[in-house]
Parts: structure tokens; sequence; C-alpha cells
């Protein structure tokens, strides 16, 4: 798992799950990381872990302050591809001679590549957070409505 985990934080992925175990996806950054690609590249996410027949689990509780969290993550990513940008604009060669030129193209192409994934993590995030919103709001207006079909059928 971990070696697919590395492929993908330098932006490769064998076509298909590639030996990805849902039940062992790696930490929350990884996964992260690992979506984002998927979704960046118009490929199929992961599947699911086998939750043994649960289905999803909405919580309208906790869902605001996870709402909350893939924002400011989003920000976080969003300021990221900023500063690497920068760093890459910033980038000057040592000397006017080739080899340092070549070695600033290179550190170039890097950070553009860095600063692509850090973009793409933000474009996940925020669909994720969408649907999250949607998600929330669709629960609330069907239990108003449901809460007003009781008030009238109690009447």
């Amino acid at each position: 798992m971990s070696e697919q985990i590395e492929a993908v934080k330098h932006g490769q992925l064998p076509s298909g799950p590639g030996g990805y175990d849902p039940n062992n996806p790696g930490s929350w950054e990884e996964q992260i990381q690992r979506a984002a690609y998927l979704h960046q590249a118009g490929l199929p996410q992961d599947p699911e872990p086998d939750h043994g027949g649960k289905g999803y689990e909405f919580n309208p509780e906790t869902l605001p302050a996870l709402i909350r969290e893939f924002e400011e993550i989003a920000e976080d990513s969003r300021h990221f591809e900023y500063q690497i940008r920068q760093a890459s604009s910033a980038a000057t060669p040592p000397a006017p001679d080739k080899k340092s030129m070549e070695y600033v193209t290179a550190y170039q192409a890097s950070l553009n590549k860095a600063a692509e994934q850090a973009k793409g993590a933000s474009v996940y995030l925020d669909d994720l957070v969408q649907s999250m919103k949607k998600a929330l709001a669709d629960y609330q207006q069907n239990e108003e409505h449901n809460a007003q079909d009781l008030r009238r059928n109690k009447a």
C-alpha cells in the first residue's frame, strides 16, 4: 500500500486500482492526495471499504464541523499552491551557464507539478465541501418538510 501512495505522491498512478486496498487506505493526507490526483486526472475514485452492508452514515450534527475542516484544508492547499508558484517564479540561476539554466528549468518544472497537485487537492476538496453542504441542506429541508407534515396531521 505504501508503494501505491508513494507512486501517487510522485504523480504516477497505475491503471485500475493497482493493488489499492480500501480497507487500508493510508493516512488522511495520503487519501486526500490520492483522491485529488484521481479527480484531477478524470479517473474513477477508489472503491469504498466494505463496512458489512452498513452503507453510508449521515450525521447532521457533525457535518458542519467536517465542512469547516475541509474548507480550511482546501484553503491551506490554495495557499500552499500560491507559495509554490511564488517560489517557482522567484527561482533564478546562480550563474549564466547552461547547467545552471537547466537546473532552474528542472526545478521550476518540479515546483509547477507540485503546484498542480495542490490545485487538484483544493478543487477536489471544494467539490467535496459543496456536496456536503448540499447533503446537509437537503437533510434540513426534508426534516422541515416532515415536521410540517406532522404538525398538519396532528391538527
